[in-house]
């Protein structure tokens, strides 16, 4: 897809719009009205592609192998050990699966893995209805938004002016950071982020790259904390600068950039807003704005693993409350990479948007990515604190964060309100981006100042930081204290984000004991699932090695079969009788293909695994179907420590409802802490990243090492091949270090700031010359 160069000014989103009369446009919505949009991407009935992932006993059998099967190498996942092939026979997109190639590769011995690509539908998780854009587009000029009168925020304590203060212009209706009630919401419901600010933290040396539809890095509030280093271009396979830039001529595309602004929007600047983390570096790797496969996710969920410190994702399965669907093989192995191996073996932080299907009745146990042990999932809260109607609830979910939105669907009827500020495509900047998207870049933001705080954090130390300083946003009755003590909510995880808190916790943390990972048998059922009615099966806690004493998560494989997908409820309870609702019924799910899935849930952070486990599998009682089914068999995977944490849990006890008496003495108590905390001043640390020019420089040498690696590997098979020499090869050498010293040569000679951008793009036009010289010296020979 092409792409357009874009400037403008900062205001240009806020020309006025159509009006829309609000009844009847919420009408519209019931009614399922969508609009066109540049996703999905795909046509279901058009989705296999002439790619197919394979994984080989030995790498260096790939060419052999593909070409005895008219195959050739389209790309490689060098660290998850997959290749890609095209063949010359199959079409670049079908209706079809080409399962006869299939087979033939999975029948040689050679070949551990093989799986044709298919084209996924991922939708970004705006509030949009038709997932993609607002629904309908409303433009409003910024003086339309509501804002609570001046003296109604001094009687309620207005502190604006106290400590760090900003001249970006609608820094002061970034409520999420800072909320007075400026909005018309609850005071203090907000991320708690200014104490750590006032102290110095901002996100300096950390850097957060936003998997989406790009990045329009030419805006001015985004360019001085852009990281080109960060970034890459996965959807156009001819853009040799591996630009992130979107289509902006396309509104859809505007995601990445609204994404990218909330976590790292330059701060006084005069321009649009403050980023969360406002002194970070920012990447964006576009990802959306073209086909998605497998392949393509797990390639950007793997990107720069040793670079980036955080990835934030704000897109999965339709949240249409039909689809369960999780990530591909080649993803899966991506997310376990980058906790294993990212990071120096600190793992990336991956922040996921937990979906916007709420008012589709759908549930965010069914999406996998969200559901995956190596995701940090956040939801939404309104500006009240309370659950926005497109929340999706789930076991899951570990924090919410304030971004916005409406308790019910079309309430405000007269002046709209403003829900998170950030910039826009072609210089922009908005003041009503909301759902999931808009949380999950503010979480990654806060997730950067608590790495500035102490950079050895690891992705585990992330989410124990996230649930211990949670707080309770509102008095709600799903609030429940598990077996450790621990309250947690299917609705808002174990609370709202508190950037201050997990800042002040970063500091003095001492990481986390080493995961252990153990799995039940398998347990073979094979009995009916009656009509309107439960199957529950128990089964004990059965160490493999040493015992796990404190949990953080707990998988539920399920398999089973059943005329109506959508009346399935599946509840998991622990020994401490924490009960999870692994599935909820959804109405609009009427699959009969049953479910062979596996479930989550964090509600047993903290609890000691030993005794007996209870899975309930039951047909909703409330269905007006004859459904019949049948539970095959499930599994019970449990991620934890087998030493306690004793500092940070309560015990063991037995789980129980929280009164809402209870709730509201705790959410007080909370908030009370939080807002006295006192942070030790930030006095910077050797271990964070310098971008100076010497990294800059190792950097783009280690990119061009990684290009030659490849080229080399290829080079190697076709000179055994053609029965090159010795001699020939050292040749074929000294063209590689002529063209790195070329490249050397280039990187010494930068005059100017901007020169870093274009010396990688000549550095990489370098290698493909490389590549096109390599190929005439073995065309004629």
């Amino acid at each position: 897809m092409g792409k357009s160069e874009c400037t403008g000014s900062v205001l240009k989103s806020f020309q006025t719009g159509f009006r829309i009369n609000s009844r009847a446009m919420w009408a519209l919505l019931l009614l399922g009205l969508t609009v066109s949009s540049a996703l999905p991407v795909s046509s279901e009935d058009d989705n296999y592609l002439n790619l197919f992932l394979v994984k080989v006993n030995k790498r260096s059998a790939i060419h052999d192998l593909a070409a005895e099967h008219g195959f050739t190498v389209a790309d490689e996942l060098e660290e998850l050990g997959y290749h890609l092939l095209e063949h010359k026979d199959v079409s670049r997109r079908s209706k079809r699966s080409a399962e006869s190639h299939v087979q033939r590769l999975s029948n040689d011995h050679r070949v551990q893995f093989v799986q044709q690509q298919k084209l996924l539908i991922r939708e970004k998780r705006e509030i949009l209805h038709d997932k993609q854009l607002e629904m309908p587009e409303r433009n409003f000029d910024p003086s339309e938004y509501f804002r609570a009168p001046t003296p109604h925020l001094y009687s309620r304590g207005f502190s604006g002016s106290e400590g760090v203060t900003f001249n970006d212009p609608y820094y002061k209706d970034q409520w999420y950071c800072e909320n007075n009630g400026q909005s018309g919401g609850t005071k203090y419901i907000d991320l708690n982020i200014k104490i750590a600010w006032d102290q110095g933290y901002t996100g300096k040396g950390v850097t957060v790259t936003v998997l989406d539809d790009g990045i329009d890095h030419n805006h001015p509030d985004l360019k001085k904390n852009y990281s080109p280093f960060a970034s890459a271009d996965m959807n156009d396979k001819d853009d040799k600068q591996n630009d992130p830039m979107p289509d902006t001529r396309t509104p859809g595309n505007s995601h990445g950039t609204r994404c990218a602004g909330e976590i790292a929007a330059e701060a006084n600047n005069s321009v649009c807003s403050v980023g969360v983390a406002y002194n970070a570096q920012v990447g964006g790797v576009r990802m959306l704005d073209g086909e998605v496969y497998d392949s393509i996710e797990a390639k950007a969920l793997n990107y720069k693993n040793q670079f980036i410190d955080v990835m934030s994702a704000s897109w999965g399965p339709r949240d249409d409350g039909m689809t369960m669907e999780g990530p591909g093989p080649a993803t899966k192995d991506a997310l376990e990479a980058g906790v294993k191996k990212g990071r120096n073996g600190k793992g990336i932080i991956y922040v996921w948007a937990t979906g916007n299907g709420g008012v589709h009745d759908d549930d965010c146990g069914c999406d996998g990515y969200v559901s995956s042990p190596y995701s940090l999932s956040v939801g939404s809260i309104t500006d009240r604190g309370q659950a926005p109607y497109f929340d999706e609830k789930c076991a899951s979910t570990l924090t919410v964060v304030p971004s916005g939105g409406e308790i019910r669907a079309g309430e405000f009827e007269g002046q709209p309100k403003i829900k998170v500020v950030t910039t826009d495509i072609n210089g922009g900047c908005i003041l009503g981006f909301e759902g999931t998207s808009a949380a999950a870049p503010l979480a990654a933001g806060c997730a950067a100042l608590a790495l500035e705080a102490n950079p050895d954090l690891t992705w585990r130390d992330m989410q124990h930081i996230v649930v211990e300083t949670a707080k309770i946003p509102s008095v709600d009755q799903t609030w429940v204290v598990n077996g450790a003590g621990k309250h947690v909510s299917h609705t808002f995880g174990f609370g709202v984000m508190d950037c201050g808190a997990m800042v002040n916790a970063a500091l003095n943390w001492q990481t986390v004991p080493e995961l252990k990972i153990q799995k039940s048998q398998m347990y073979e059922v094979n009995k009916p699932i009656p009509t309107r009615d439960c199957i529950t099966k128990t089964v004990p806690y059965v160490p493999d090695g040493t015992p796990i004493i404190q949990l953080e998560h707990v998988q539920l494989y399920v398999k089973l079969e059943h005329t109506r997908r959508g009346d399935i409820q599946i509840y998991l309870t622990s020994p401490s009788k924490t009960v999870s609702e692994m599935l909820s019924t959804r109405k609009n799910d009427n699959a009969r293909g049953g479910i062979d899935f596996t479930f989550m849930t964090v509600h047993n952070w903290g609890e000691n695994p030993s005794g007996d486990w209870e899975v309930k599998v039951c047909d909703n009682r409330k269905s007006t179907s004859d459904n019949t089914g049948k539970l095959e068999k499930f599994q019970l995977i449990f991620y934890g420590t087998a030493e306690t944490l004793t500092a940070r849990s309560a015990g063991n006890t037995e789980s129980h409802k929280l009164p809402l008496s209870a709730v509201e003495t705790i959410e007080k108590e909370e908030l009370r802490k939080s807002r006295n905390l006192k942070l030790k001043r930030n006095m910077g640390d050797k271990r964070k990243k310098a971008y100076h020019e010497t990294e800059v420089r190792e950097e783009k040498e280690r990119d061009f090492k990684d290009g030659k690696d490849f080229v080399d590997r290829f080079l190697d098979d076709k000179i055994e091949d053609r029965g090159f020499d010795g001699e020939k090869r050292q040749d074929d050498d000294g063209l590689y270090k002529t063209v790195l010293r070329e490249l050397e040569d280039l990187l010494d000679k930068r005059d100017d700031q901007n020169s870093h951008y274009r010396e990688e793009k000549r550095g990489r036009d370098a290698r493909q010359d490389l590549l096109d010289e390599i190929d005439e010296i073995l065309q004629r020979n």
